[in-house]
């Protein structure tokens, strides 16, 4: 497995159960065009189902919603993509360590 640390990718899912709460996706659109400047594709994944109360994940975690939500969406997306970066290190250095494990065992 290759370590990709270009992957600088993530999907922001916006639902919302009424017309009137799609007024959130403003505020999505502003963190996007922000990612964007900084070489971050943002997906956003619109679910209109009625009754539902808005909420804003990135690749699955919540965020708040409230005033600073472009903020917030801007920031989950840094912490997502760090751990994903620290999970794809972690998977290197072990495959490594065991490549090399299992090289020294047939000396």
């Amino acid at each position: 497995m290759a370590m990709n640390m270009n992957k600088k990718t993530v999907t922001i899912t916006v639902t919302y159960g009424h017309p009137n709460q799609a007024i959130i996706l403003n505020a999505v659109m502003v963190a996007v065009s922000e990612l964007t400047k900084k070489g971050i594709d943002a997906r956003v994944l619109q679910v209109y189902m009625p009754g539902t109360k808005p909420s804003i994940s990135v690749n699955g975690k919540y965020v708040v919603i409230d005033e600073f939500l472009h903020k917030r969406i801007e920031e989950e997306v840094y912490e997502t993509l760090t751990d994903e970066a620290a999970e794809d290190i972690i998977d290197y250095l072990v495959l490594g360590i065991a490549a090399a494990v299992l090289e020294n065992s047939t000396e």
